[in-house]
């Protein structure tokens, strides 16, 4: 029997995620499933991260931009092989749809959550034809977490929705918190925010995590991807600096997975304030390490990890409790070993690996 070409699409400037998904697909190839790789926006600088993740350099192909992603999709339609995007790109879509009626190539998507994403009044109903039209147009999807694939279900999409999830390879999964921690000195440390976007609230949390009471703990914020607008990056930076001089941390250049790891082994309390899905696997890492993670009450997030049994606070209990130490002590031991337990059960790797041999022979 033939191997099942699968090529896995990649967005290159995503190296502090991507390289490692390269690397756990690689290492799920077998006999009669050979995955295969294409990173596209990609520049030579950005090779390296992703050759040293596969074996053979011969199985990944670099694209420079979307008109080269654009004709290698179409100029491979009759190909009997499958394609699977990795997060968002309007140009996949556009020849996935195109060519829908003729093609024997496989398109399947694996949603990243801001494609589930609606604007408000008219222009979300406008919006939601759309998504519904064009995204029908792929013979599969994977979702992240469940309120994703409901919401594409509520769209009308008539692909066949799965649930998948991502890890680290095996190899590394003990070392997120087999790790000594980055800071290590008597302050708590709270994380806001997952990277440098407006999304994630910085300026106001800042402020509330600001008030007396709060003088022992340290703020730290990565804003070293997602920069959206440099002029909110330098609005943020100052405004820590400002409100707590030397205790306040950002990251600004991309770190090493297992400094990242370090990091994250010190954080005692994350924030996420976004209410579509976000974060996820420093939120995985964040509960593995035992912390306290507090979430958007109405959002994405706070509802997936309701379902499988964890537990976290909202945005609300910063302003319910006299200070963040205060906070931290209403968490038992116990529940935090449970919400650990939950995840490290959500994550198990045998259930992870056969949910995407499934997605991808399907």
């Amino acid at each position: 029997m033939p191997d099942t070409l699968i090529y896995h699409l990649f967005v290159a400037r995503r190296v502090h995620h991507n390289p490692r998904k390269v690397r756990y697909f690689d290492g799920l190839s077998r006999p009669g499933l050979d995955n295969r790789f294409v990173v596209y926006h990609a520049v030579p600088e950005q090779h390296g991260e992703y050759l040293s993740n596969v074996g053979d350099p011969q199985r990944i192909h670099f694209l420079k931009n979307r008109w080269q992603l654009f004709w290698y999709l179409l100029t491979r339609i009759w190909r009997r092989e499958t394609y699977v995007l990795h997060g968002f790109a309007d140009v996949f879509f556009g020849v996935s749809w195109i060519t829908r009626p003729i093609r024997r190539a496989q398109y399947k998507w694996i949603c990243w959550g801001p494609g589930v994403s609606l604007g408000r009044g008219w222009s979300g109903h406008v919006q939601r034809w759309i998504k519904r039209w064009i995204y029908s147009s792929v013979d599969r999807i994977g979702c992240l977490m469940e309120e994703d694939r409901q919401r594409l279900e509520s769209f009308g999409v008539r692909a066949p929705l799965d649930l998948v999830k991502y890890d680290p390879p095996e190899d590394m999964t003990a070392a997120r918190v087999n790790c000594d921690p980055y800071f290590d000195d008597h302050l708590t440390t709270v994380m806001v925010g997952i990277h440098a976007a407006p999304v994630n609230r910085h300026l106001e949390l800042f402020d509330r995590l600001s008030r007396s009471g709060n003088e022992s703990i340290r703020v730290i914020a990565f804003l070293n991807y997602s920069i959206t607008d440099p002029d909110y990056v330098s609005r943020v930076k100052a405004r820590g600096r400002e409100l707590f001089g030397d205790r306040f941390v950002s990251f600004d250049e991309l770190l090493d997975i297992r400094l990242y790891w370090r990091v994250l082994k010190s954080v005692d309390l994350l924030i996420v304030p976004q209410t579509g899905q976000a974060g996820l696997g420093a939120i995985n890492c964040a509960l593995l390490n035992e912390a306290v993670v507090l979430l958007a009450e109405d959002g994405f997030n706070r509802k997936w990890l309701e379902r499988l049994g964890v537990h976290t606070g909202t945005l609300t209990d910063l302003d319910q409790y006299p200070s963040v130490d205060a906070l931290l002590q209403q968490w038992s031991s116990t529940v935090r070993h449970e919400s650990k337990r939950q995840i490290e059960k959500f994550l198990d790797p045998e259930v992870m690996r056969q949910e995407w041999i499934h997605f991808l022979t399907a």
